[in-house]
C-alpha cells in the first residue's frame, strides 16, 4: 500500500473514532441532565481512555503526514494537492472529521454547562453550605494540599 493510500485509510479510521467519541458525549451529555452519576462516572472514566487514544491517532497523523511531505499542512492543502479518487475519499474523510468534531465541541459545552449549573445549585443550597470550608481544590484546580487533614466532611455538622 502506498503512502497516500495509507494516510486516507488512517484518516477515514481517525473520523470512525471521532464519530464513536460523538455517540459518547450523547450518553454522557443525557446522563448528565437526567442526574445520573453513577453513569456519568463510568463515562469519565472511559472518555479517560478516549482521550489517550485520540492523543495517538493525532501523533501517529503527524507522522503520516510527515511521511508523506505534507508535515505541517493543513487538511485543505493537502486535499487540494492529491489527485481524483485520493481526493474524493481525502475531502469525505475530512467532512467527517470535522462534523464529528463540531459535535464533540457542541456536546462538551452543553455538559459543560449542565455541570456549572449544578455546582451553583450545590453551592447555594443546604449542601453547599455543608461544604463550606472544604477546600479539596485550588482556585487554579490544583489538589490542595491541607486536603485531607483535619476534620472530614462526615464529622461536619450539617
Amino acid at each position: 500500500m502506498d503512502a497516500r493510500e495509507e494516510f486516507a485509510r488512517f484518516l477515514e479510521s481517525y473520523a470512525g473514532f471521532l464519530e464513536e467519541m460523538v455517540k459518547e458525549e450523547r450518553v454522557k451529555f443525557d446522563a448528565l441532565t437526567s442526574l445520573d452519576v453513577e453513569k456519568v462516572e463510568q463515562l469519565v472514566a472511559r472518555q479517560q481512555a478516549s482521550l489517550k487514544q485520540l492523543e495517538q491517532f493525532e501523533e501517529r497523523r503527524e507522522e503520516l503526514q510527515k511521511e508523506n511531505g505534507n508535515e505541517g499542512k493543513t487538511f485543505a492543502e493537502i486535499i487540494s494537492e492529491a489527485q481524483p479518487p485520493l481526493r474524493g475519499r481525502l475531502q469525505a474523510a475530512w467532512d467527517r472529521f470535522s462534523a464529528a468534531t463540531q459535535q464533540i465541541k457542541r456536546y462538551n459545552a452543553e455538559s459543560m454547562e449542565i455541570v456549572r449549573e449544578n455546582l451553583d445549585f450545590i453551592h447555594s443550597s443546604k449542601a453547599g453550605s455543608a461544604l463550606e470550608g472544604v477546600n479539596a481544590y485550588t482556585p487554579e484546580r490544583k489538589q490542595n494540599d491541607d486536603w485531607g487533614k483535619g476534620t472530614t466532611l462526615f464529622e461536619k455538622k450539617i
